[in-house]
């Protein structure tokens, strides 16, 4: 009996002095929070910012590589990951949801192998997205690419890591595509001398933001009278604006006296521009470059009123000499 007493005694010494070796190396903190038994899988996700740094051009196709890294946070991490490190792997799924419809976006590996540790090591392979922009990807609208990470549970010899997942966006801007539709209603246009010309010219957006056309007369041929607006503004069909308008050029043909029949070929150029409110920052896209031919035939008598006021004295000259001669003549015949 009084050797079970001695026996209970010492393990009890030797209880208490465990525990004090464990209140003196395990921070107070697990104690207060009650997390000395917690068990946790953490992923952490970044991606090499050079992939996003460019905006993204609609059509073409973009890589984003991701940079995974495991780590395991416990109470007891050294007994946790002693006991189930060495036998096997965490295994973390990976999928990607694509947050607006104008983008598709695939992952290239689905789940991923990483070491089971304290210190955050990276998994193995490291996975890359792959993003692909439709046509009606809105000009410098931001948009998100959402990455969930889910650690399978692991389990061995009664400790268990319990499932977990994460998730991390990655943003990108589309870039703006310039593209406008030049539809002059003819490329001739005749008209007379001195007379006015309406030419019409249909412009269209078909790019994915609002676009300002500026219009340059590159051509204007000498003597006659070219008039066009310098810029329009056309709406974005995307965003449900109007993105249609018609210009109109003017020209005026020279006038003088005689018969004429000239040809002249007006060059305009149009500039699609994206201005940004934001930054403040124009973007321009390509020209284009459209030919217009204006023919001026016919017989104009504008400018004969110059000489106009000699032709009225010669006329009244030669009547008044024909109206003596006349008269001069018949008083002669009756005497």
């Amino acid at each position: 009996m009084k050797n079970n007493l001695r026996a209970l005694k010492a393990t009890l010494i030797i209880a208490i002095f465990l525990l004090s070796i464990l209140a003196v190396f395990i921070p107070s903190n697990y104690f207060v929070s009650a997390s000395l038994f917690s068990k946790e899988q953490v992923v952490t996700i970044d991606y090499d910012t050079s992939d996003v740094e460019d905006n993204f051009n609609p059509t073409q196709q973009y890589y984003i590589d991701l940079n995974l890294t495991y780590s395991v946070v416990a109470g007891l991490p050294n007994l946790v990951v002693g006991v189930i490190g060495p036998r096997q792997d965490a295994l973390i799924d990976l999928d990607v949801v694509e947050m607006d419809d104008w983008f598709t976006a695939t992952i290239d590996t689905n789940t991923v192998r990483a070491e089971i540790t304290t210190g955050g090591k990276p998994v193995k392979p490291q996975p890359s997205i792959q993003v692909t922009l439709d046509e009606t990807a809105p000009a410098r609208k931001p948009g998100k690419v959402k990455v969930i990470a889910t650690c399978r549970e692991i389990s061995a010899f009664g400790i268990v890591l319990p499932k977990a997942t994460y998730e991390f966006e990655i943003p990108f801007v589309p870039a703006y595509l310039p593209i406008i539709s030049v539809e002059p209603e003819t490329n001739l246009e005749q008209t007379s001398p001195g007379n006015l010309a309406d030419i019409k010219i249909n412009l269209e957006n078909q790019g994915n933001g609002i676009t300002f056309v500026y219009m340059e007369l590159l051509d204007r041929p000498k003597g006659w009278l070219v008039g066009l607006p310098s810029k329009v503004q056309l709406g974005s069909a995307l965003l449900e604006q109007d993105s249609k308008a018609t210009v109109t050029l003017t020209v005026q043909p020279p006038y003088g006296f005689g018969y004429h029949d000239d040809t002249e070929n007006i060059r305009i150029k149009f500039t699609p521009a994206y201005y940004a409110e934001q930054t403040g920052e124009t973007t321009e896209g390509r020209s284009t470059i459209e030919n217009i031919g204006v023919k001026s035939r016919g017989f104009s008598i504008v400018g004969i009123e110059v000489f106009l006021p000699i032709i009225i004295v010669i006329i009244v000259a030669i009547y008044l000499v024909y109206y003596f001669l006349t008269r001069y003549t018949g008083i002669r015949k009756k005497s």
